[in-house]
């Protein structure tokens, strides 16, 4: 994600999120026999965030995301080439809640909870409504733009 931060408690701006762990499982084809299938799964997504409680290190902020992008089933043959079994487009809204902590000035640790609800454009079997879960370290660039003396962003 990138993005801009207002009065410390807005932020907006666009990510892209994919499938990085591997899902697959075994199909049967009519016209190939039994194929280890894999989900790809990607999407970019413009976001909003505002936090409604900061309190010390403590942050608490509703992130909602909307999102378009693809999912697709694939095999590869015994010759290496990737074949579509099944292709839709998706488009998504996830709302949640994070919670973050702030230690060092310039670092946060977080995590966050939310659902991701999508709507395929075509069929595919695989499905994509699912809780979503977050973990990570933020850096706030700001603050250490204006300590080593670059002045106001």
């Amino acid at each position: 994600k990138v993005g801009l931060e207002h009065d410390g408690k807005v932020q907006y701006g666009i990510g892209y999120s994919f499938l990085f762990s591997p899902v697959q499982r075994s199909m049967v084809l009519a016209d190939v026999g039994r194929v280890d299938a894999r989900l790809r799964f990607g999407y970019i997504t413009p976001y909003f965030d505002y936090a409604f409680y900061q309190q010390g290190p403590w942050e608490l902020r509703i992130p909602v995301q909307f999102g378009i992008g693809s999912g697709s089933l694939v095999y590869d043959d015994a010759q290496g080439r990737t074949h579509t079994i099944e292709q839709s487009g998706v488009f998504l809204y996830e709302p949640g809640i994070t919670v973050q902590y702030r230690f060092l000035r310039y670092f946060a640790v977080g995590g966050g909870w939310g659902y991701r609800l999508v709507l395929r454009s075509a069929d595919l079997s695989e499905g994509l409504t699912a809780p979503t879960y977050t973990l990570g370290l933020k850096i706030f660039f700001t603050d250490l733009w204006k300590d080593l003396g670059g002045g106001d962003l």
